[in-house]
C-alpha cells in the first residue's frame, strides 16, 4: 500500500491563504516604508502634542518642575546636589524616579495586554493616563489657589507631582516605533537629533547622486518634524489655556487621549507592532 511522503522539514507548510496574507503584508510594508503606516504617524504626533501641553501646564503649576522633560530635571538635580540644596534635589530626584516608575508600569501593562492578545492593548494604558491627568486637574486647583503646595512642599505636593509624571512615563512606554523608526512622544531631544541627522543624510545622498528613495526620506523628516512641532504647539496651547482656565486646561490633552482611545477601539491591533 502506498504511503504519503511527509513534507520536508526544511520547507515549512504554507497554505495559499497564509501566503497571500504574507504577500499583502509585505506589499503594505513596502508601500509604507520605514516610517510605518500613516495612522501610527498621526497618533504619534497627537501624543507628542499631548505631552507638550501636560509638560507646560505642570511646569507652571508645580513651580518649574518638568513632568515629561527629564533632561531638565536631571540638570536641576545635579545642580541642587552641587549647591547642597537638598529640598530641590529631593523634588527633582523624586520626579525622575516617578517618571521611571511610570515607564515601567506602562511597559508592563502594554506587554501583558499584548501577551494575552487583547484586541485593544493600548486602551488600558491611555485610560489610566486620563485618570491620572483628571485627578491632577482637580487637585491642582488648590495649588493655584494661594500657591499652598508650592510654598510648603510636603507629601501632598509630591502626591500632586506624581500624577502627571506617572502619566507621562506611561505614555513614553506606549508607541515607541513607527515602522522601523525609533520615536519618543514625551521628550524631543532624541527626535531633534533624528530629524537633523535625516535631513543631513538626505542632502548628502542627493548631492552624491545616491538618493534612491526620496519618498521614504521625506516621510521620516515629516514624522520627526511633526512630532517636534506638535510638542512645541502643545506647550504653547497648554500655557495659554492654563493662563485662562488654570488646571482645567488639562481638558485639552485629556480630549486628545480620548481620541487616541477611540482610534484604537475602531482599529484593533493597529498599534501592537509599534510598542
Amino acid at each position: 500500500m502506498a504511503r504519503n511522503k511527509p513534507p520536508s522539514p526544511s520547507v515549512p507548510f504554507r497554505t495559499r491563504s497564509s501566503t497571500a496574507e504574507d504577500d499583502r503584508s509585505q506589499r503594505g510594508a513596502d508601500a509604507r516604508g520605514n516610517a510605518g503606516p500613516p495612522a501610527t504617524r498621526r497618533i504619534a504626533v497627537v501624543l507628542s502634542g499631548i505631552a507638550g501641553a501636560v509638560d507646560a501646564i505642570g511646569y507652571i503649576v508645580l513651580g518649574h518642575l518638568f513632568t515629561a522633560h527629564m533632561s531638565g530635571n536631571a540638570v536641576a538635580f545635579g545642580t541642587a546636589l552641587g549647591q547642597a540644596e537638598w529640598a530641590t534635589a529631593l523634588e527633582r530626584g523624586l520626579t525622575i524616579a516617578l517618571f521611571a516608575v511610570g515607564i515601567a508600569a506602562g511597559a508592563l501593562a502594554a506587554d501583558i495586554a499584548i501577551s494575552y492578545r487583547y484586541k485593544h492593548p493600548m486602551v488600558n494604558v491611555f485610560a489610566i493616563e486620563i485618570a491620572l491627568l483628571t485627578a491632577f486637574a482637580l487637585l491642582g486647583r488648590d495649588a493655584l489657589a494661594g500657591k499652598i503646595y508650592l510654598t510648603a512642599p510636603g507629601w501632598h505636593f509630591f502626591g500632586l507631582v506624581s500624577l502627571p509624571t506617572l502619566a507621562m512615563g506611561m505614555q513614553t512606554a506606549t508607541i515607541r516605533r513607527a515602522g522601523q523608526l525609533r520615536i519618543h512622544t514625551t521628550y524631543i531631544t532624541g527626535i531633534l537629533t533624528h530629524l537633523v541627522e535625516t535631513i543631513v543624510q538626505t542632502l548628502v545622498s542627493s548631492w552624491q547622486g545616491r538618493w534612491s528613495d526620496p519618498v521614504r526620506n521625506f516621510r521620516e523628516i515629516a514624522l520627526y518634524g511633526g512630532i517636534l512641532v506638535a510638542y512645541v504647539t502643545g506647550a504653547v496651547a497648554g500655557t495659554v489655556a492654563e493662563f485662562y482656565g488654570g488646571t482645567s486646561a488639562l481638558a485639552l490633552p485629556i480630549a486628545g487621549l480620548a481620541l487616541v482611545i477611540a482610534r484604537d477601539l475602531a482599529h484593533p491591533h493597529e498599534l501592537v507592532d509599534h510598542v
